[in-house]
């Protein structure tokens, strides 16, 4: 289970994501839609602490993530793959999907 709470993450004066509040239940699916540049990739980021959130609370499975170490965040079992074809050129597209399992 994700829990997120009044999440926002600005960049200096930027703010790109403003009180977002979500629940998503275990075995859940939930798509992420919005135009280039409305905070998709940055809300996605902030879960699994690619991006420190500026404030909110984000908890899952009952660890609240924003306190928590980010390498017991991946202990965790979150991931992000990212929208590019490879995080790592030198490897295919299934091997750098097998790198997060």
């Amino acid at each position: 289970m994700i829990d997120v709470k009044n999440l926002s993450k600005s960049f200096g004066d930027h703010l790109v994501l403003d009180g977002i509040d979500q629940h998503i239940d275990p075995g859940e699916k939930v798509v992420v839609l919005g135009p280039s540049g409305s905070g998709k990739s940055t809300f996605l980021r902030c879960l699994n602490l690619l991006e420190t959130p500026t404030g909110g609370s984000i908890t899952f499975e009952g660890h609240d993530v924003t306190t928590t170490p980010a390498n017991k965040v991946v202990s965790l079992g979150l991931a992000l793959c990212p929208e590019g074809r490879r995080v790592f050129q030198q490897m295919s597209v299934r091997e750098n999907l097998e790198m997060g399992g």
